[in-house]
């Protein structure tokens, strides 16, 4: 590029929560976000170096149909907005962000003023590597777009983050409306994702572990509690909803709203169970005409409370549920829900509407790994889509990278702060039940996903032995994937079925 400002760094050993809602024919209700994830400080490293480059653009990755190509370069998607005072845009050379190790990435950052590249500001873009720590360079923007360029000399995601900054040496903020937000942009890149595996390796015993709660589970009977609910006048007449409840181990049952076509036929339609995010919420009500629908809320709580209901929940019982019991695989949280996850297929395979051959599972976040967990524990499952999947790689911090939230394990000076904990995670690592998967399994994963970091979401798709698709999202972080590959895979589903 002509005048460009261009650099490379080389980067050694780089190995390094809103609920989705499936969007094929689905209506929901309400919708819920899974809580900001919080974000760590880290500490600026002295950058490298700066060395001028001219290095060839990198080699096509291998090709692989468990993820999406694109045409390169990539870049933010386009859409229509209106003109910011100032603006930050970066784009890298591949439109997937799958590299192979070796590879150079080269990444294009532009400061724009009303719409127009401007020279002399102050930048400076931040490497942020699977250990958790970055590196810094400072520069002056031109006229024109400052290119640069960096290597991958090892398996694992880099996210790499673009600033202007103000005289104080400050992030420069704009102010929009209430808000203030960094004029920044960021974008992520991830090497040889297949080659991932998980942190630790499985317990030998897992699948006793599983079978012997299963086998706790069928002990008690289904005893499903359906109260007839209200239906938004939108769908009135042609559908039917319950408030559904069912028991489970440790007291606390199966909990969410089933809605079921009006006037469908014995064995006539597929059933899809929506998983939830972390948080704590009420199911919501979708309205598919094509299957049953199933929302499960993650903690068996009660539905269509107030706001307060669940705001009180949030702060006293359920508070800091995700890492309760950790050191203990018999009392932790995760495993009551895990088996509420497998009750709740128990409960919608005895409804007489279902078709007997499709069952469908779907999550987002935390509900990406309990619909892991779904297929992974139920053969029956037929399909499987989870969205930036939460609960894989507990071991990653292990292996030098970070895990999945919610991180369970903690290190000091290097070493785990709790065996307890280290011992207990892995029975409870979707890496494990992905393994065990037999439906056809769709992901997806953003490459600034700072909450399911990229390699915590390849360890568990690497380890699905069968029919599997990645949809990979350099741009997006914890929310706002999709995959059009499952999209397609259900509507055949749904639309076979009629």
């Amino acid at each position: 590029m002509k005048n460009s400002s261009c650099r490379i760094f080389a980067l050694f050993g780089v190995s390094v929560l809103s609920v989705l809602l499936v969007s094929c024919s689905l209506s929901a209700e309400s919708k819920k976000e899974d809580p900001k994830p919080d974000v760590k400080k880290e500490t600026v490293q002295s950058p490298a170096p700066a060395k001028k480059s001219n290095a060839d653009a990198p080699k096509a990755p291998a090709k692989s149909t468990a993820v999406d190509k694109q045409k390169a370069p990539a870049q933010a998607p386009a859409k229509k907005e209106e003109v910011q005072p100032v603006e930050v845009k970066i784009a890298i050379d591949k439109a997937d962000g799958i590299y192979k190790t070796g590879d150079t990435v080269t990444f294009t950052i532009q400061f724009l003023k009303d719409g127009k590249l401007t020279a002399g500001q102050k930048m400076g873009y931040y490497l942020h590597t699977d250990d958790g720590k970055k590196q810094m360079e400072l520069y002056t923007s031109k006229a024109e777009p400052s290119q640069f360029q960096t290597k991958l000399t090892a398996p694992g995601s880099l996210r790499i983050e673009a600033a202007a900054f103000s005289e104080d040496g400050k992030v420069m903020k704009l102010e929009k409306g209430k808000k203030s937000v960094n004029v920044a942009a960021q974008v992520g890149v991830i090497a040889d994702p297949l080659t991932i595996k998980p942190g630790f390796a499985e317990p030998a015993d897992f699948q006793k572990f599983w079978d012997d709660g299963k086998a706790e589970l069928a002990k008690i009977p289904l005893n499903p509690k359906l109260e007839k609910t209200e239906v938004p006048k939108t769908h009135q007449d042609r559908f039917q909803c319950w408030d559904v409840k069912v028991d489970s181990v440790g007291g606390t049952p199966v909990s969410g709203y089933l809605t079921i076509p009006a006037g469908a036929k014995p064995k006539s339609l597929p059933a899809i169970v929506h998983y939830h995010g972390a948080g704590v919420s009420s199911s919501r009500k979708i309205f598919n005409p094509k299957a049953i629908s199933f929302d499960v809320n993650a903690h068996g709580i009660a539905n269509g409370q107030s706001p307060e209901f669940y705001s009180n929940l949030s702060r006293n019982e359920l508070s800091g549920y995700s890492h309760r019991n950790s050191g203990s695989r018999e009392q932790f949280y995760f495993r009551n829900m895990f088996l509420r996850v497998q009750r709740a297929l128990d409960f919608v395979k005895t409804l007489p509407e279902w078709d007997g051959k499709n069952l469908i599972v779907s999550g987002g976040s935390q509900g990406g790994g309990q619909a892991i967990v779904a297929a992974g524990m139920d053969p029956q499952v037929t399909l499987m889509f989870a969205a930036v999947p939460a609960l894989c790689d507990h071991g990653g911090v292990l292996a030098g990278r970070e895990s999945g939230w919610p991180r369970l394990i903690a290190l000091k000076d290097g070493k785990p702060v709790d065996e307890k904990i280290v011992k207990a995670s892995p029975y409870f690592d979707c890496a494990f039940f992905a393994k065990r998967i037999k439906a056809d399994a769709y992901f997806t994963v953003g490459l600034v996903d700072r909450t399911c970091v990229p390699t915590s979401v390849y360890a568990a798709f690497n380890s699905i032995p069968g029919k599997k698709h990645m949809s990979t999202h350099p741009f997006k972080g914890h929310g706002g994937t999709s995959s059009t590959e499952f999209n397609a895979a259900l509507g055949k589903v749904l639309d076979d079925n009629r």
